[in-house]
């Protein structure tokens, strides 16, 4: 059916309709041109083509454009491609868009020195679909006609500031090389490596190496060793990331060598890039260079070519090579040189639990028995970063010895390696070495005893452990006591004995600040245990004392112990010291306050709560905030709901926080109405500090209770806030659900989106969409639409993204007819939007919903009149199948217009229809014939009305 369409007579009446004053007749004539093909290449179409390129308004020189765009290869003759050239300069971007594709879509015949120019011109327009569309017709050239010209235009269009244009030139490239102009490609960018430019030479760089191996040849290798030593810092690391890239190809001992000396330069990014380069150059066979060269790389003198040989090979050992890496550097560590054998114990100790090996431990035993101290030294420090995977009996065992090390510092390091590997290092031989070192050890020995013991924590806890750590407490060095009180603290309430508790009470008096403070801290880690008389009554003498590292630690220890401490005498001194004049001690006191909850709830400490959320100084004031909110339900009162409002108002973002954080805790403890009441009161606040706290409180709460004072409050803060305030109310209105679904909350919001703040953007857009997912779907589309119908292109880009995030709810057949409805004829932009949101909603439409017959009158009126729309998007076969499945004859004259339009065939065969298109065959099932007959009757109707006056429809 649709085959015979386009004979000579229909084609004299497309020319006749490209000149006819209505516009929608010229663009469905205009859109059939596009579909007839190498058909329509007649000296009187083609003609006519020209005459609009000439003569006609922009929508005629576009449309004219797309038509020879359609036509092809025929369409290659002198005269039209030097009117393409003329339109390329053309005043409007959509001309210039189509001129640049049209040029790139009709042959080798096009790919003349001058079209290359004015593409390559084209590729700097202001316009960024320009530049996209030019740069994919350089890429259509063939490639005898790729010149240095257009590979240095597309190596240039890698760097433009648009992200489509990149990626195509990127795509281009990558396509040139492809297609047999791969050494063409490399030597424009091998040049561009000397070039004067520091931006040129590094963009070569870049784009070499994103050809990867490809490019690994003498001569680029050796150009980008050149580049490697250049004096700008962005080379010399694209170059070293374009070697790393090119893989093993590029792995010779030059280039290593080269990496190596990279890394020396000092700079951050120049490093990472070496090392990560010498990483990727480990493939097969050159893996084993790259290690040896790294091995190797540990005796150099630099520390940092040492570090970033370490890091390489960690790289290559967490790249499944580890076997090969792990042997190298057991051969390491038994290297003469110390750099090389340290070098070789860090990057084992950094490999982890994974660096386990029979091999490693062997080799790590065999260290530790060494006569040189350093040897030792490094194999215990290495076994501890391993950690607990190597905690064998063997390893322990050498471990243990080498806690009787005359040289302290391996005892010291042993120690720490036993902490490290945590309960498995908990052996009877193991605690009874460390009791000895405490007793007969020196300083740093007693010390590092002290700490491992607190590493490996509650299964040391013996009665000779704790006996050990009680009688430390009173060395005569005040960081070993120090020491000793945190190993217990550590060991959790298993130690809070009668015994360890005395000691510490007598301890809290120590000479030394730190071993007091280290005493309180423990006492507080003991929890519940430790609220003995003996322990609070001495808590409360040191809030009494001068001392303020006394007061300030006795009170944080309370806060700890919690709700067992808070007897009247802890409360009535911790009131005393919300008072002192030390912010420290004032904050302490606040946390312990709140710590202990509910059971200080009195109206004396609720009372210097609120009157501390005025303190001069923030973190005061903050942490007030935080502990009335632990009092429960008896600090919901008007008075403190106030206070934290003034915080609000008055505070950092900190206090802001926490304010309002309380006043949502409030609302989930049953206080909402008061809390609501007393926000609303503060919006009439003379004072505007007040009333931009109480806003701010309102949006974390007010969602709870939807009233309409709470709703007209938001849509004015929406109306007259802040950014942050606005975008605030939309999510607080989006949270409210249905009863938020007013006309006028969604033009709120709608007005939002105007704005060029991001925040507030995407606020008013989720806010409208939980807003449509609470059954005001219609509304909000209907406001959008509304909206959208006079205003300018950006606008409707913004309010168009709410659609996209509502699109599967709204395929309805009332959305669409409200699509529909919405006719901004004057915009073409803004009729883009429409375009795009109709064809991703009327698939999903069909398959869910009954469609009358007024509906696909109007998408039929759309689609005929729209010259822009892309008919291709909706399946002829999807309307076919809706049409037998219906027996709806209404969508008969939009399945022919799409067929007409897509250049399809129809022909009706045994048991049913087959539609050709682009030499493909699709049979349909029809089983009642009537369906068919229905069919041909209605399009040969289309046809008469075609031939007619081309098409004519109504609406």
């Amino acid at each position: 059916m649709w085959e015979k369409a386009y004979t000579g007579e229909v084609i004299a009446a497309v020319l006749k309709a490209v000149r006819d004053p209505n516009e929608n007749v010229r663009a469905v004539a205009w859109r059939v041109f596009g579909r007839i093909g190498e058909r329509g290449a007649t000296p009187e179409v083609i003609a006519t083509m020209l005459e609009a390129l000439r003569d006609g308004d922009s929508y005629d020189r576009q449309a004219a454009c797309q038509a020879l765009h359609g036509i092809g290869e025929k369409a290659a003759m002198p005269e039209v491609i030097a009117a393409l050239i003329h339109t390329i300069d053309d005043k409007d971007e959509n001309v210039r868009r189509a001129a640049c594709a049209t040029l790139g879509n009709i042959g080798t015949k096009a790919a003349t020195p001058e079209v290359i120019a004015v593409l390559v011109h084209a590729m700097q327009d202001a316009c960024t679909w320009v530049r996209n569309v030019a740069c994919e017709s350089v890429g259509r050239i063939e490639e005898n006609a790729v010149t240095d010209q257009t590979i240095t235009a597309v190596v240039d269009a890698m760097g433009d500031t648009d992200e489509s244009v990149r990626r195509t030139a990127h795509e281009i490239l990558a396509q040139m090389s492809e297609n047999g102009v791969m050494s063409k490609v490399i030597t424009v960018l091998v040049h561009m490596i000397d070039d004067k430019d520091e931006d040129v030479r590094t963009k070569a760089c870049i784009t070499l190496g994103n050809m990867g191996d490809k490019a690994a040849t003498p001569e680029v290798i050796d150009t980008m060793l050149k580049a490697m030593g250049d004096e700008n810092m962005a080379v010399v690391t694209a170059a070293c990331i374009a070697m790393g890239n090119m893989g093993a190809k590029a792995a010779t001992p030059v280039v290593i060598k080269a990496q190596l000396s990279a890394i020396r330069n000092g700079d951050e990014d120049i490093f990472t890039a070496a090392t990560d380069a010498l990483v990727n150059m480990c493939e097969k066979e050159s893996t084993k260079d790259v290690i040896a060269a790294m091995l190797n790389a540990f005796g150099h003198s630099a520390e940092v070519v040492r570090e970033g040989a370490r890091r390489v090979l960690m790289k290559i050992w967490k790249e499944a090579v580890s076997s090969e890496v792990i042997v190298g550097l057991v051969h390491a560590m038994e290297d003469e040189d110390e750099d090389v054998r340290t070098s070789a114990y860090l990057t084992l100790g950094n490999m982890g639990e994974n660096a386990a090996t029979p091999e490693v431990i062997a080799t790590m035993l065999k260290a530790m028995g060494d006569v040189d101290w350093f040897k030792r030294k490094a194999a215990c420090e290495a076994l501890g970063s391993i950690g607990e995977n190597v905690a064998t009996p063997e390893v322990i065992a050498a471990l243990v010895y080498a806690m009787g090390d005359d040289e302290e510092s391996v005892c010291i390091s042993a120690c720490s390696t036993l902490g490290s590997m945590g309960e498995k290092a908990a052996t009877s031989e193991v605690i009874a070495t460390m009791l000895r070192e405490m007793r007969d050890g020196g300083w740093f020995k007693r010390k590092a005893v002290c700490e491992a013991l607190a590493s490996i924590g509650e299964k040391v806890v013996t009665p000779e452990v704790i006996a050990a750590l009680i009688h430390t407490m009173e060395d005569k060095d005040e960081s070993i006591r120090r020491t000793a009180c945190g190993t217990l603290g550590n060991m959790g309430t298993k130690v809070a004995t009668p015994e360890v508790i005395a000691a510490l009470i007598h301890v809290m008096e120590d000479e030394d600040e730190n071993v007091r403070t280290s005493a309180y801290s423990t006492l507080g880690n003991m929890g519940e245990k430790a609220a003995t008389p003996e322990v609070i009554a001495t808590m409360l003498k040191a809030m009494g004392d001068g001392d303020g590292f006394n007061r300030k630690a006795a009170c944080e220890a309370l806060g700890s112990i919690g709700e067992k401490a808070a007897t009247p005498e802890v409360v009535a001194a911790l009131i005393h010291a919300m008072e002192d004049e030390d912010n420290s001690i004032r904050t302490s006191a606040y946390l312990t306050l709140g710590n202990i909850g509910e059971r200080a709830a009195t109206p004396e400490v609720i009372a210097a709560l609120v009157h501390a959320i005025g303190d001069e100084d923030d973190i005061v004031r903050t942490i007030a905030c935080i502990s009335l909110g632990r009092m429960g339900a008896k600090a919901a009162t008007p008075a403190i709901i106030e206070a934290q409002l003034s915080a609000i108002s008055n505070g950092s973002m900190g206090i802001v926080r926490a304010a309002t954080q309380v006043l949502v805790n409030m609302c989930e403890n049953g206080s909402t109405e008061d809390v609501i009441a007393a926000v609303l009161n503060a919006l009439r606040d003379p004072d505007q500090l007040v009333r931009a706290g109480a806003r701010g409180a309102l949006f974390k709460v007010g969602w709870k209770a939807a009233t309409p004072e709470v709703i007209a409050a938001m849509l004015e803060t929406m109306q007259d806030g802040d950014l942050y305030d606005r975008g605030a109310a939309c999510e607080a209105l989006g949270r409210i659900g249905e009863k938020a679904v007013t006309p006028e909350v969604i033009a709120a919001m709608l007005h939002c989106i105007r704005d060029d703040d991001a925040g507030l953007l995407f606020a008013a857009r989720q806010g409208l969409v939980e807003i449509s997912k609470n059954g005001a779907k219609l509304d909000v589309i209907g406001g959008i639409l509304k909206t959208m119908r006079d205003e300018d292109w950006w606008y409707c880009k913004k309010l168009f993204k709410v659609l996209e995030e509502m699109v599967e709810e709204a395929a309805t057949p009332d959305v669409i007819a409200m699509l529909l409805d919405w006719v901004p004829d004057d915009l073409f932009s803004a009729s883009e939007v429409r375009r795009k949101y109709l064809k991703e909603m009327l698939y999903g439409c069909t398959r869910k919903f009954h469609i009358g017959a007024d509906l696909i009158e109007k998408i039929h009126s759309f689609i005929a009149h729209d010259a822009y729309f892309d008919s291709d998007v909706i399946s002829i076969e999807h309307l076919l199948s809706v049409y037998i499945h219906s027996g709806d004859s209404a969508w008969l004259p939009l399945i022919f217009t799409l067929g007409l339009l897509n250049g399809m065939a129809l022909t009706v065969v045994h048991g049913g229809i087959k539609i050709h298109k682009g030499g493909e065959a699709q049979d349909i099932d029809v089983t009642d014939r009537s369906l068919i007959d229905r069919l041909m009757e209605v399009f040969k109707v289309e046809k008469i009305k075609m031939m007619n006056q081309l098409v004519v429809y109504d609406g």
